[in-house]
């Protein structure tokens, strides 16, 4: 898993391009992912407004699509 090897940044870097990806691809379900992955990396680093921002873009989208589960 990518996320054992890299530091926090580079973990960052590659999760925002995976977001880029998934807005290009219009992969609603898959940008929430990044979306949470992105906020959850944010909060390992302590940035919390950063990490509740990307979580709360990322319940907006899980809730537009219906994926509750």
């Amino acid at each position: 898993m990518i996320g054992l090897r890299l530091h926090p940044e580079e973990k960052i870097s590659w999760f925002e391009t995976g977001l880029r990806s998934t807005i290009i691809l219009s992969d609603v379900a898959l940008q929430a992912n990044n979306l949470s992955t992105l906020g959850l990396a944010y909060f390992n680093m302590g940035e919390y407004e950063r990490a509740i921002h990307y979580h709360s873009e990322a319940l907006i989208l899980v809730q537009e699509i219906g994926d509750v589960g």
